[in-house]
């Protein structure tokens, strides 16, 4: 394939992504490419510290170059957030220190602010799946993080707790079991730890049983709700975790075939903006374009 040809599909699957999100009521925004480090570190997760490119500004003060553009157009909207719904999406860059060099990846991605239905949830899912469907063999895996956060508030050790995530998130579930013998937690909190790890399926009368809280009944509730709604190419996993600690609600990964690392991936962060002293529930989702391009290309 020759360079102009080249160019030409991937302009074409590029605008097929964004006649979608112009198509369902989205408009581009453009934020800033830095981020207080500071900041960002609260909520990066599972992000390690040394894949964030640095910078210092004339303040004297860290900053990064974005790994994630959630995050930063939380910070930008705040302040002007008066309520209404807004639908935003971006198509833009994200950088990451790679071996020998910065990487610059092309991202693109959509978030519903202003809307804390399972509804809003619903439509980004939709928008994953046909981002996704020309693809062909691609499947959508959804989540709840209060579900597992809501289990985890029965153990009262911090740095446990966030072993067991950790765990979890590697899908290690021999690890796991190895924790769990060694630590005192109520023993219906270990076997559903355990079960979460091991099971294949999603059953909500399974989950249900022994050990609830408010949390853990809410997820089991959205997540019976999108079953209902979504019938093809998607599965659910409430051992589903993101590298980023601000989702808290519904979380999804969309795959293609034969590849280890999500092209698309999303969920709820109805808590982030309060780091800015804001109520602004939020829904969204990420798209690696260059691996989509490859891809389809």
């Amino acid at each position: 394939m020759d360079y102009l040809e080249s160019l030409r599909a991937r302009n074409q699957v590029r605008e097929r992504v964004l006649d979608l999100l112009r198509n369902n009521g989205y408009l581009m925004t453009e934020t800033s490419y830095f981020e207080d480090y500071d900041d960002f570190i609260k909520f990066s997760g599972r992000t390690p510290k040394e894949k964030t490119v640095k910078v210092i500004n004339n303040l004297g003060n860290i900053e990064i170059l974005r790994p994630d553009i959630t995050f930063n157009i939380v910070k930008s909207i705040a302040d002007k957030y008066d309520g209404s719904p807004m639908k935003l999406f971006y198509d833009s860059v994200v950088f990451e220190n790679g071996e020998s060099s910065i990487l610059e990846k092309r991202q693109m991605g959509a978030e519903y602010i202003g809307n804390m239905s399972i509804e809003a949830d619903l439509e980004m899912i939709h928008i994953a799946k046909d981002i996704l469907r020309p693809l062909g063999q691609t499947i959508i895996v959804i989540g709840h993080t209060k579900y597992l956060e809501g289990l985890l508030k029965g153990i009262l050790d911090i740095e446990v707790k966030r072993t067991i995530k950790e765990i979890i998130y590697n899908k290690q579930p021999q690890q796991l079991n190895e924790l769990l013998l060694s630590v005192d937690i109520e023993e219906e909190i270990k076997d559903k730890l355990r079960y979460l790890v091991s099971v294949k399926t999603f059953d909500a009368d399974e989950l249900s049983s022994g050990y609830m809280n408010a949390d853990m009944k809410i997820a089991l509730s959205e997540m019976t709700y999108l079953q209902s709604q979504l019938k093809e190419r998607v599965s659910f996993d409430l051992s589903l975790l993101s590298k980023f600690e601000y989702y808290d609600g519904v979380i999804f990964k969309g795959y293609y075939k034969g590849m280890n690392r999500p092209l698309i991936r999303g969920g709820r962060y109805d808590k982030l903006s309060r780091m800015f002293n804001k109520e602004m529930p939020a829904v969204g989702f990420s798209l690696e374009f260059d691996d989509l391009r490859r891809i389809s290309c």
